[in-house]
């Protein structure tokens, strides 16, 4: 048992893959590695030995986990990956047992339309995948970096998170963002990108970087992780609002994406049942309000012009709006010159510098968007990127 624990432990060495020409794939989500035997089991050593390999590698941006169900001698855990339609995020381990012809040479296998695309040279194992997914060895997935598209404060948070890991970087920004945003973002080590926003789509450059480098693309509010990431900011203030034995009525918060709201409301509407979010935004690009009032995706006017830099999403998210649409009551806008002077109103008496997008929540409150009398309201000041420049002709 000792020798095999050794071979098992070694088998990153004799990893294999069956096919050296593939187009590149980038996950977009952790991936699942199924195995079916018990955990003292070769099949089981072998599927972590292949975790190994890709965390070590750091093949997977996403993270890679490892599920074992048990049961029908492997029917059970082929099932189980059957059921997920396809998802090439889904393999699985199989066996001598479960395979009708093994062939090394990343053709289709005959059990249930899988293919191979790594083994143990010490062991008849074979790492599978559906047969029309487009991984095609343990390669294909190696990603080159990472590329995001933002007007800043993403952009910022994306190269930040990228040079403390020595993850190349690319950012793909408006050229009306403000200087201060373009130049952190360059000092944290990335790429900027700089694109019209009235004749350029960002998007269709990111895709574009994402294929060309084999980059992981890292959205700035329509992604799952994202968005959970953005809700934690709710358990921060949940904890202080616990220490203050306060129970909110309202909860108002910037809104550009959606993600920061989706995130956030979903934690406090789990916390606080009872409560009514708002998403609040500038008048002209007050798409996720015209949206829930709609009950339907609404863009804004291609010529739309707001000083809040952060918030000129051109509509919502896919899944910002389908989490919005659930949580929130609804939205409400703000005018320019009303963030004007909530900005002033907030470093006069609060001493708070605060950009013109993390304002317009204080600004509906300070202008009467909606009756706060004798309610405990949550408003979401978030972010200080604002050029000096700006600050000084308000």
């Amino acid at each position: 048992m000792k020798k095999l624990s050794k071979l098992v432990v070694l088998v990153s060495a004799f990893l294999i893959s069956f096919t050296q020409f593939a187009s590149a794939w980038t996950p977009s989500k952790e991936v699942e590695i199924v195995a079916h035997a018990k955990e003292t089991s070769s099949t089981v050593a072998f599927a972590r030995a292949v975790i190994k390999v890709i965390e070590e590698e750091k093949l997977l941006p996403n993270g890679v986990k490892l599920t074992i169900i048990r049961g029908a001698r492997g029917g059970k855990a082929r099932n189980y990956v059957l059921n997920k339609n396809k998802d090439p995020h889904v393999m699985q381990v199989l066996t001598p047992s479960q395979i009708n012809n093994v062939i090394l040479t990343g053709q289709e296998v005959g059990y249930q339309n899988a293919k191979g695309i790594a083994a143990m040279v010490v062991s008849p194992l074979l790492l599978t995948v559906n047969a029309d997914s487009e991984y095609k060895s343990l390669n294909d997935i190696k990603v080159n970096g990472v590329v995001a598209y933002s007007s800043g404060n993403h952009a910022q948070a994306v190269a930040y998170a990228s040079m403390i890991n020595s993850i190349s970087a690319k950012i793909i920004m408006p050229k009306t963002a403000p200087q201060i945003k373009i130049e952190n973002t360059k000092k944290y080590g990335a790429e900027v990108i700089l694109y019209d926003t009235y004749f350029q789509n960002r998007e269709e450059i990111g895709n574009e970087i994402q294929k060309k480098d084999n980059r992981a693309l890292i959205k700035p509010y329509d992604d799952e992780d994202i968005i959970a990431g953005q809700g934690t900011a709710a358990i921060e203030i949940v904890n202080d609002l616990k220490e203050q034995l306060i129970e909110p009525d309202l909860y108002l918060c910037c809104c550009g994406g959606g993600g920061l709201i989706a995130g956030t409301s979903t934690y406090l509407k789990h916390i606080y049942p009872d409560i009514k979010s708002y998403s609040v935004e500038p008048d002209e690009f007050d798409d996720t309000k015209r949206s829930l009032e709609a009950g339907k995706i609404i863009e804004n006017k291609k010529n739309a012009k707001s000083f809040c830099d952060a918030l000129l999403a051109p509509q919502p998210g896919n899944i910002t709006f389908q989490i919005n649409s659930n949580n929130l009551e609804g939205g409400l806008s703000v005018s320019d010159e009303e963030v004007t002077k909530t900005i002033i109103l907030l470093a006069e008496q609060l001493k708070i510098v605060v950009e013109p997008g993390g304002a317009v929540a204080a600004a509906a409150v300070l202008n009467n968007k909606i009756d706060v009398k004798n309610k405990k309201i949550i408003v979401m000041i978030s972010g200080g990127n604002i050029d000096l420049s700006l600050f000084n002709k308000l």
